[in-house]
């Protein structure tokens, strides 16, 4: 009842404030827990899975992430097809190709979601900020970016780590919700409406913790709702979290 209760306060904030355009709208972090963490909502326009030179692309739940790879300590901006990535001034990137664990909850996840979840980029200094930025959009089209952000490597006992992703609006992920070996990290889906054809986000550890993580991701442009454009990015934000619920 809680969960329906933040959704439905999120639907009304939607509806009734007026957004800066471009602005996200997020849902509520979702702890990982199966491959159908995956949303399949929505027209898929790219998914990547980051990690070292050569992290292998991997499909879960129908959906294809294909390999970003980030050479360990560059600092240079990676581009590839519409997809940007950067690294603040003083920083390089840290690539992890061993997130996983052989025990604990990460281990019972379905092998396709382990493969996606095991790898990923962080920075090589806490106060970096990583600026991911996405193009090939149209203004004026509702979009749905999905995020993962998960560290079940050892070491990680009674370790908080946070990594918060911010487009006009912020969230927050916990790489490891049981700082624990083995544990898992979250997901979060957020929607805007496209008022330019990129879309930048800034990734950074919160203020009180370590590294960043920044396992995967994927795009969709939404149908235009009939319910209204604010709504509709509401709707979308919370429709894959109750059907999760639901099944």
């Amino acid at each position: 009842m809680k969960i329906f209760q933040g959704f439905l306060f999120l639907v009304i904030i939607v509806a009734t404030h007026p957004l800066q355009a471009a602005s996200v709208i997020w849902g509520t972090p979702q702890g990982i827990s199966s491959d159908t963490d995956v949303s399949e909502f929505g027209l898929l326009l790219y998914a990547y899975t980051f990690g070292s030179e050569g992290v292998p692309a991997t499909s879960v739940n129908g959906v294809t992430f294909q390999s970003f790879g980030v050479p360990d300590g560059s600092s240079s901006t990676m581009v590839i097809d519409d997809v940007s990535l950067a690294i603040s001034e003083n920083n390089s990137f840290f690539t992890n190709n061993d997130a996983g664990y052989d025990s604990g909850a990460f281990a019972a996840l379905p092998s396709d979601y382990q493969e996606l979840l095991m790898s990923g980029i962080s920075t090589s200094e806490a106060s970096g900020v990583i600026t991911l930025t996405l193009g090939g959009l149209t203004s004026g089209q509702i979009y749905a970016v999905q995020f993962w952000s998960n560290d079940s490597s050892g070491g990680l006992a009674g370790v908080d780590s946070e990594s918060v992703y911010t487009a006009g609006n912020a969230v927050e992920l916990d790489d490891n919700t049981m700082d624990a070996n083995g544990g898992v990290g979250q997901w979060v889906i957020g929607a805007f409406t496209a008022d330019s054809v990129t879309q930048v986000f800034t990734i950074q550890s919160s203020p009180t913790t370590t590294f960043p993580a920044l396992n995967a991701f994927q795009l969709r442009a939404i149908p235009e709702p009939t319910c209204g454009a604010l709504l509709g990015l509401g709707a979308v934000v919370i429709y894959w979290q109750l059907r999760r619920r639901i099944a």
